[in-house]
């Protein structure tokens, strides 16, 4: 029995520890790995020409390396500082979505959309099943 047990913890350890690592590899891409690698998957989805994807390379790498300044500023927020994130974060996606209108194609440009709805949909999923998660951590907890 105590064999059994240590190998479920041992098990359970190397998944944490193996999950772990796999978050932080995504940290570790600069800014212009980050865009290229954005850039060549929308490349294959979309069936960019070298025009576009150059265009969209730049356009990613400005929204990457933005993006990485705002999580290196990472602090607690008052709430007026919440509300000037939140609307520079939606101001700047109203500035991607008009860039990519004027890089792709109709047929591109929905595309696009409607890959961008679904990765929405899958992270917003996501996030519910992380917080249903930490409620059910809180309640064993207590008891």
């Amino acid at each position: 029995m105590k064999k059994v047990v240590f190998i479920l913890v041992a098990f359970i350890s190397i998944q944490t520890f193996a999950q772990k690592e796999r978050a932080h590899k995504k940290s570790d891409l600069s800014p212009e790995q980050m865009a290229t690698l954005r850039a060549k998957q929308m490349t294959l989805d979309l069936d960019l020409n070298e025009k576009q994807q150059e265009q969209v390379m730049a356009l990613t790498l400005k929204n990457v390396e933005e993006l990485k300044k705002m999580k290196g500023e990472r602090k607690e927020l008052s709430e007026q500082e919440k509300y000037e994130l939140k609307n520079k974060m939606l101001d700047n996606q109203i500035a991607v979505k008009k860039e990519m209108k004027n890089i792709l194609n109709e047929e591109q440009y929905e595309k696009w959309q409607k890959m961008r709805n679904q990765r929405a949909k899958k992270m917003k999923q996501k996030k519910m099943q992380h917080h249903k998660k930490q409620k059910g951590k809180e309640k064993t907890e207590k008891h």
